[in-house]
């Protein structure tokens, strides 16, 4: 069985001018997209408690092992988290872990970046949509925002700050 002939890369002409047209454009297409990346940058959440001893202990550890989640602190009613770049943490889940021994969450605050298109903020690569409550118009477009999101059927970002 023959092999069909293949040329070295090296051996093609005009490899520095190949270089130039398509290698840098994907470079800079690579660039936008990794800086169009939405995500969830940081939560505060506040809860009311079981007043379960062990179930309060084991909190921050059941938070840290959430993937893409930083550095986690739980006090006085209050669970404060950093996010990874680039994370894919999600809502739902998150709270999920807090409420999962009967704990009751009454508030989370966020800092979030995403785009925004017609009242709503989408945080892109994790089916998330939260509806926007703004007392300014908020522009369209890649947006880092802070507020408090009220949860229910269709979560809704009540807009603090526009950053």
């Amino acid at each position: 069985m023959s092999r069909p002939f293949r040329r070295p890369l090296c051996s093609l002409p005009n490899v520095s001018a190949l270089r130039a047209r398509h290698v840098t454009p994907l470079l800079l297409s690579v660039f936008v997209v990794a800086s169009a990346h939405a995500e969830f940058l940081h939560f505060e959440i506040a809860f009311q408690d079981t007043g379960c001893v062990t179930c309060l202990e084991s909190l921050q550890g059941r938070l840290e092992r959430v993937r893409g989640v930083s550095q986690v602190t739980v006090e006085q009613g209050v669970a404060r988290l950093s996010l990874d770049p680039g994370n894919r943490v999600r809502l739902n889940p998150l709270l999920a872990r807090i409420s999962q021994d009967g704990t009751k969450i009454t508030s989370v605050d966020t800092k979030v970046r995403g785009l925004v298109a017609r009242a709503t903020l989408t945080v892109s690569g994790q089916d998330q949509t939260l509806r926007l409550k703004s007392q300014t118009a908020v522009a369209s477009g890649d947006q880092t925002l802070e507020g408090r999101i009220e949860l229910g059927d269709e979560p809704t970002l009540a807009v603090a700050a526009v950053r």
